[in-house]
């Protein structure tokens, strides 16, 4: 029998660190049982977004008990598999509070391998890290059995580090709500679902040529259509709030702008997306949930710095998604995509098949041991 103590730890704000944490419980519940860390600290509704059974739940104060918890499984079912599942979701930067969770994950690790728990890391992505970071992370990876990241970006970086077991498993999103039909939307709706900004003078430059690409983008479709469309802003991460705010003022004197004033949950995602034609995001669990009602993705990123979207996308062979808003000439880009629309949403499809495929061949390869499943 397997037994998975998954840590539920993310950034619970965030509808696209639900979907992916979703998804990896559902399909982990194929290989046995899943136990998942409930700490107080952890809100009630990320819990029930997640769908945890109540048998499911470790009730307890903070990460100390649910280690203790852990630790008295492994004693009492030394015949079986015990894993703990761990590290959805990005790394970066670093801090004296993250180099000694590390390290302290470091000195508990080799308990749990002593008792025969096996420790998985997979779905992170790793960004710029101190090396104070890096050399925790490193060290943290000595005891982890199996350790994948979603991109190449970051397998590169990993390797860098010094972590020589890394692997790649695609991003978790592509298994959300699996098997569920397909259909590209005909609606000509526009979402433009951005992550969050300070707003600061630093980052007006940027601000200024995304709002200038989604501008040129809106006003491209009404040329071909012949018509004024429909805008939706809206967003997936609480604390895109203020600058989804932002872009309706720089929006609405020239479009027809709806502002969406309540973020977007899990259950939120089809009522919206489903009547969408497009939507174009900085966000890849924006990018990678809303094709799944209809609506097709368009990237607009800074390509030198959202490094994670780019190498998902390059990856996928999904460059044709993908515009920077630094690109002085982004009109042959745009026009491909509206004009190609319908070959490009079966070409997302396409690899969300593919991607899924591959998620499924390695969690088999790692949890698939033929014993009795529930």
């Amino acid at each position: 029998m397997n037994y998975f103590f998954y840590q539920t730890k993310t950034k619970y704000d965030n509808t696209g660190d639900a979907l992916i944490n979703k998804a990896l419980i559902s399909e982990l519940r194929k290989y046995g049982r899943v136990f998942a860390n409930c700490s107080a600290y952890i809100p009630v509704e990320f819990l029930e977004e997640l769908e945890i059974r109540k048998d499911e739940q470790i009730i307890c104060k903070n990460s100390r008990q649910f280690a203790l918890k852990i630790i008295g499984h492994a004693l009492l079912h030394r015949q079986d598999n015990t894993y703990i599942v761990s590290g959805l979701g990005d790394i970066y930067g670093g801090g004296v509070k993250k180099v000694m969770r590390n390290v302290l994950s470091a000195c508990v690790l080799p308990v749990y391998s002593l008792l025969g728990v096996k420790n998985v890391r997979i779905g992170r992505s790793f960004g710029v890290m101190t090396k104070a970071m890096q050399w925790s992370e490193a060290l943290r990876g000595l005891f982890v059995n199996s350790y994948f990241v979603r991109d190449t970006q970051s397998l590169q970086r990993c390797r860098s580090m010094g972590i020589s077991k890394v692997q790649l498993c695609p991003d978790m999103s592509w298994i959300y709500e699996e098997g569920t039909e397909r259909q590209e939307n005909a609606s000509d709706v526009v979402m433009i679902n951005m992550k969050g900004s300070t707003l600061n003078i630093k980052e007006q430059k940027y601000i200024d040529a995304l709002i200038k690409k989604c501008k040129t983008f809106l006003e491209r479709l009404e040329k071909e259509k012949n018509k004024k469309v429909h805008v939706l802003v809206a967003y997936q991460v609480s604390e895109d709030e203020e600058f989804s705010q932002y872009i309706y003022q720089r929006l609405k004197d020239e479009f027809d702008v709806e502002f969406v004033d309540t973020q977007m949950k899990l259950g939120d995602l089809r009522k919206y997306y489903s009547h969408c034609g497009y939507h174009l995001s900085n966000r890849m669990h924006s990018l990678l949930s809303g094709y799944k009602y209809g609506s097709l993705p368009v990237a607009l990123i800074d390509v030198k710095n959202h490094l994670k979207i780019a190498a998902t996308l390059k990856d996928c062979d999904l460059d044709e998604f993908m515009i920077d808003v630094f690109d002085e000439f982004p009109e042959s880009k745009m026009d491909n995509i509206l004009t190609n629309k319908s070959k490009l949403y079966r070409k997302i499809t396409i690899c969300e098949v593919e991607q899924a495929e591959k998620i499924h061949r390695i969690l088999s390869r790692e949890f698939d041991r033929g014993e009795e499943k529930e």
